[in-house]
């Protein structure tokens, strides 16, 4: 998966390979009508909509595995884990919170004790900060990034998947070798913290982070 790209082009979302020579594939950015089906995701059963089995065989051949696309309408409600979550605090198919902040200093940490640099990519983060010390994001307890108020809940647990190259899919031992010198809490390495957003508001590539609380 990690070799397939999306943008979003005229309402629908585009997915292609970036090395395969497959035709690109589309559907609508909005689906409100399909096959309702209940899906997995760890411990929790929710229910999702599939929307056509064109998309399903393009990405059962392109990744060679036999899968379907679902999407998550808005009458889905996947609570949030209630050690962390409010009462109403929902997330989609994401592994366990809807959103995830790594400080641009803590990957340079990283990458001063690495033989070979990493990107931030493999950490899969949706926000990343400039300036500040390494882990600062480790101290915050609420933020505002654009219009929308962050509650700053829990450091984030990395799996084998930060080992895997997203560009050559090449798979070794590092950072999490390195992390786990340094990173480690609970027998987990830890990089990066899960955020739940408070309201709803837009956030735009360059907004400063305001932070309201600190641990």
């Amino acid at each position: 998966m990690a070799l397939l790209s999306t943008s979003i082009e005229n309402g629908m979302i585009k997915i292609k390979h970036k090395t395969k020579n497959f035709e690109p594939i589309s559907f609508p950015q909005n689906i409100n009508d399909g096959e309702v089906l209940k899906v997995k995701i760890w411990n929790d059963s929710c229910t999702a909509l599939h929307f056509d089995s064109t998309l399903d065989n393009w990405l059962s051949k392109t990744l060679n595995i036999n899968g379907k696309l679902v999407y998550m309408p808005d009458t889905t409600f996947r609570p949030i884990d209630k050690n962390y979550g409010k009462e109403n605090d929902i997330v989609s198919f994401a592994d366990s919170f809807p959103f995830l902040i790594i400080g641009q200093s803590s990957l340079n940490d990283l990458n001063q004790r690495l033989k070979t640099h990493v990107p931030i990519n493999r950490f899969r983060p949706n926000f990343v900060f400039s300036g500040g010390k390494p882990f600062d994001e480790d101290n915050l307890n609420k933020i505002k990034i654009g219009e929308v108020v962050f509650l700053v809940v829990k450091p984030c647990a990395r799996c084998v998947i930060t080992t895997t190259d997203q560009d050559t899919l090449i798979r070794n031992k590092e950072p999490l070798l390195t992390l786990n010198s340094y990173r480690k809490a609970n027998n987990k390495v830890m990089f990066g913290q899960n955020l739940i957003h408070q309201n709803l508001g837009k956030v735009s590539v360059g907004d400063k982070i305001i932070v309201l609380e600190r641990k």
